[in-house]
């Protein structure tokens, strides 16, 4: 875990740019600001915070790790725990319970709780793409399609999490059955590694860093590969927005000043990723979290190799949303979907008010 301690400054940034979603603002959004506490209307009303993530060395969740790093919690008077957990799904869960106040996670996440009768809204949005890759084990050399793995145990990070909406979405878009997908929890990182290179799972899907030490070891072959916008629309049909920061709805409603905080530090940070080489960044991270064997080097070539992904000012991409909802009422036709509200899964009235 990584502790960010209270302090107050106010110096923030945003990138401006047009295709973002839009919503009716949040009637507890405050009003655009020049940025830190003070700007806000005041300190945030919750300075100690509980921010719960399904795997913190993974690229697509790096934004989180970088802010505490670089302080930007410590600039907007947070003081931040952050609990790693072993996947998306977790991490949801944990909130849900109210274990944690606040989850860095997939958007998808947001649509299913609806459906069970709790709201819970993105307030920025960091990954324009989701960044999976599905890979199958190289004792399966055969395996060019979904099809190929019907009858085999795929690799998951944890059960209800993303990596297996995207595996029973490809089975339903490939005339199989989502419910005859044989997924089994392995993890992120190094226990998803070994778990397809020792053949514990047949494929597995993962995400970076781990999909290039796959591809590196030679330990299994790439079958769908969503770390591109195009790769995203091949398997997906569409835009595909995916990690940021998700709160429960009365949170905002109760803490809007920290909602706003959490919105600045998102933005600020996505900046950063824009504004400096992979290199540079790399050097700001733990490397125990996302190179352990050391070779800091490597990592930051992974890293330029899928800065692409990152969003430059944190809003949702206005055809995210719609496509996001249809590739989960195909993968699961058991869920009622039909009263989902999405202009309740999200707001860009936090991104928005970041000046």
């Amino acid at each position: 875990m990584y502790r960010s301690t209270v302090l107050s400054m106010a110096l923030v940034f945003v990138t401006a740019c047009s295709g973002a979603a839009t919503n009716p603002p949040s009637a507890t959004a405050p009003a655009a600001s020049s940025g830190g506490a003070a700007a806000s209307g005041g300190a945030p009303e919750k300075s100690a915070l509980k921010i719960g993530v399904g795997g913190q060395g993974q690229i697509i969740y790096m934004p989180l790790t970088l802010a505490d790093q670089l302080g930007y919690f410590k600039q907007e008077g947070l003081s931040v725990e952050i609990q790693d957990l072993k996947g998306g799904a977790d991490a949801l869960t944990a909130m849900i319970g109210g274990s944690t106040d606040a989850t860095m996670g997939f958007y998808e996440h947001t649509i299913r709780t609806q459906t069970q009768g709790k709201l819970i809204q993105m307030i920025a949005t960091c990954d324009l793409y989701p960044g999976l890759v599905m890979f199958a084990g190289k004792s399966h050399p055969e395996a060019k399609t979904i099809k190929d793995l019907a009858n085999l145990k795929i690799g998951i990070t944890s059960a209800g999490s993303s990596t297996e909406e995207m595996v029973k979405f490809l089975f339903k878009k490939n005339g199989l059955d989502p419910a005859a997908a044989q997924t089994v929890a392995v993890g992120s990182g190094g226990p998803a590694i070994t778990a397809l290179k020792n053949g514990v799972v047949d494929a597995l899907v993962t995400v970076e860093p781990a999909a290039s030490t796959i591809e590196k070891n030679s330990d299994g072959n790439v079958l769908y590969d969503t770390r591109t916008e195009q790769g995203t629309r091949d398997v997906f049909g569409g835009a595909w927005p995916a990690g940021g920061f998700y709160v429960p709805v009365d949170f905002v409603q109760q803490n809007p000043r920290t909602a706003q905080a959490l919105a600045r530090v998102a933005v600020d940070t996505l900046k950063y990723i824009k504004d400096h080489s992979p290199e540079d960044i790399a050097a700001k991270l733990p490397g125990q979290l996302f190179y352990p064997d050391g070779d800091q080097a490597a990592f930051a070539q992974v890293l330029g190799a899928n800065q692409k992904m990152f969003s430059q000012d944190g809003k949702m991409p206005s055809d995210g949303p719609t496509n996001v909802l249809e590739t989960l009422k195909a993968a699961d036709t058991q869920t009622d979907w039909s009263k989902v509200d999405l202009s309740k899964t999200f707001t860009n009235s936090f991104v928005e008010a970041v000046k």
